[in-house]
């Protein structure tokens, strides 16, 4: 029993870690967004030159990253709502028992 108990410690730190991860990375995305965002109002309503590449931001990338950045929000934190740990839980028990029912009858 002692290596079954393990196993679902190591399954939750790895669980854990990806969720952890995924809420990091989408903070880094909304800062570098952020950074877009300002770079395309100041160049926009207020007439500010920037070099080339920047320069280049337009309404349709700012629409399509804007789209990008609600689907990531939706992805980390509202699935994570509706599959949150008591999902993952019930669905685990599920399944450990449906092998253990499975193993009864070989």
């Amino acid at each position: 029993m002692e290596t079954i108990e393990n196993f679902e410690r190591k399954q939750a730190e790895d669980l854990v870690r990806k969720r952890v991860k995924a809420v990091r990375n989408f903070y880094i995305h909304l800062c570098i967004y952020a950074v877009g965002l300002a770079v395309y109002v100041a160049k926009q309503y207020y007439g500010v030159q920037f070099f080339k590449p920047i320069g280049d931001i337009n309404t349709f990338i700012m629409v399509i990253w804007t789209v990008i950045i609600v689907w990531d929000t939706v992805k980390v934190f509202v699935i994570a709502m509706i599959f949150g740990k008591k999902w993952e839980a019930r669905k685990i028990k599920e399944l450990t028992q449906n092998k253990e029912q499975k193993q009864i009858w070989k």
